[in-house]
């Protein structure tokens, strides 16, 4: 199209004078090196440069609904390309697939800025509802959050999220922080929730590791429970994969103000020099309903039981240099930091940081 609109230009220009004719030729100039960039840029429009400007993304306030699921999801920003968010049949399974490239930064208004350690956010995310119905949680019920996903690559990079409890709500300052965040970072599972007095996040402690190369094509059933806290305007939490319960926490920051909500698909920080991997994933179904106080009870007093703090230092004794390392120290960019630095209230930080000082290693992490 825009090569046929180059062409009439050059039609135009034996109707006008010498100056109108040297205007028309700039014109062109500008027009061919249009069509050089674009070719750069392709049909994703993925740019290293793009997370300078803000466009409206493809499929915006698209609806998404499968029989198996038991609310409608949208697509509330955008995605940064068509190809990010496709159905599939398998099996006569119908299921969704996310996928994700390096440098597709989001198109929700913040994903273009630097924050959070990144220069710019990537995401193809959709979220409960339709647009102007959101689905919100009551604060005062609990609710069962269940959905299948399988993870067919990727996932090895910065933070990258599948799914979150966001409080999202217009007018309300406070609520752009999420609650809960389930996530993989540098290819571990890292679920996160919002300290208790919101100042950011902290690890949510599994008992053991799990690393994305045990999930790869597998059908996984993930069971979030977020429901009130016994501390008065706080939620508490119980994650399960597969039916067996992994962790929880029982003091979760919210917004007095936000209106909980679930988003899934893919979100994760950008990279202006290494790139994230091209990152895919596939939801099955997902239902979310409200569940009694008592089973949401029984539920906590199993995490309760889990006892990780033992693991964790029976861990660091047993691990090597490399392992040690691994675990008390985070990449960010170019530099590495300690994981105390970023969740200093977290029990698991502290005690890998003091096994890596014990035995006099820095981790790489440069004062």
């Amino acid at each position: 199209m825009l090569v046929r609109q180059t062409a009439s230009y050059i039609g135009l220009t034996s109707l006008y004078s010498a100056d109108s004719v040297i205007s028309m030729n700039k014109v062109f100039g500008i027009l061919l090196a249009g069509v050089f960039v674009l070719a750069l840029l392709g049909t994703d429009g993925a740019w290293a440069g793009n997370w300078n400007t803000t466009k409206k993304g493809f499929g915006l306030n698209g609806v998404y609904k499968d029989e198996d699921w038991s609310h409608s999801f949208y697509n509330n920003c955008g995605f940064p390309s068509k190809k990010n968010v496709k159905w599939h049949t398998e099996n006569e399974i119908r299921f969704l697939r996310f996928t994700l490239k390096d440098k597709q930064v989001g198109t929700c208004s913040s994903d273009n800025k630097s924050r959070s350690s990144a220069p710019y956010w990537e995401r193809a995310e959709i979220k409960a509802g339709q647009k102007g119905n959101l689905f919100a949680f009551n604060k005062k019920r609990t609710y069962q959050i269940k959905f299948k996903v399988r993870f067919v690559s990727g996932f090895t990079g910065d933070r990258e999220t599948f799914l979150q409890v966001h409080n999202t709500s217009k007018g309300c300052p406070s609520s752009s922080r999420p609650p809960v965040m389930l996530k993989f970072n540098n290819g571990l599972l890292e679920p996160v929730y919002a300290r208790e007095d919101g100042s950011g996040h902290n690890r949510i402690i599994l008992k053991n590791p799990i690393h994305i190369s045990n999930f790869y094509s597998k059908w996984l059933e993930f069971t979030l429970e977020y429901g009130p806290s016994s501390k008065k305007g706080l939620a508490a939490i119980t994650l399960s994969i597969d039916g067996k319960i992994i962790g929880g926490q029982d003091k979760v920051w919210q917004s007095p103000c936000g209106r909980p909500h679930v988003k899934f698909g893919i979100y994760r920080g950008g990279h202006k020099y290494a790139p994230n991997p091209t990152s895919t994933i596939d939801f099955d179904y997902i239902k979310i309903f409200k569940i009694s106080e008592a089973n949401f009870n029984k539920h906590m007093k199993e995490f309760q039981m889990l006892k990780p703090t033992i693991f964790w230092q029976k861990l660091a004794k047993e691990s090597d240099d490399k392992e040690v390392c691994n675990l008390a120290a985070f990449q960010i960019g170019d530099r590495r930091v300690w994981l105390t630095k970023l969740n200093p209230d977290e029990e698991m930080s502290r005690i890998l940081f003091e096994e890596a000082k014990r035995r006099g290693l820095d981790c790489g992490v440069k004062n």
